[in-house]
């Protein structure tokens, strides 16, 4: 299984902030929608970021409640994991717990494509386990 495997049984909703976005108002998309992070684009359409639950926590940890008051650009992590639409789940889930990341922008020719999160990667892993029980019971029992 692969990356574009992976985003076809998602929504095909890309939701995004950009740089200059209250911290505050993106906290609040990211808890309305029930997602743990948000690519952030620039004027231009570019991604120039992702805005993670993680970034707004250790922030607030670190400057309490004030730390809400700047803007996306202030917390987000401009260093991003990406992947090709083509790259494997396995691959993805290798390179996600090597650098402790829980998302994942799928790319092809600067054009982002979607976001996974290791819950994805999780999940199509158990399902391709299952699968996998299950077909071997099925040729053991024949």
């Amino acid at each position: 299984m692969n990356a574009e495997t992976l985003l076809a049984s998602k929504s095909s909703e890309i939701i995004t902030t950009g740089p200059h976005v209250p911290l505050i108002e993106a906290a609040l998309t990211l808890a309305r929608r029930r997602i743990g992070a948000l690519p952030v684009v620039d004027d231009c359409g570019e991604v120039v970021g992702l805005l993670t639950e993680r970034d707004i926590v250790y922030r607030y940890a670190e400057r309490g409640p004030q730390a809400l008051q700047g803007d996306v650009a202030s917390v987000m992590s401009r260093l991003i994991a990406v992947c090709g639409p083509r790259d494997m789940v396995s691959e993805i889930a290798r390179r996600m717990t090597e650098r402790q990341m829980r998302h994942m922008l799928i790319m092809e020719d600067g054009r982002m494509l979607g976001i996974v999160s290791i819950g994805d990667v999780v999940n199509s892993r158990v399902q391709a386990a299952e699968r996998e029980s299950r077909e071997l019971k099925a040729y053991i029992a024949s």
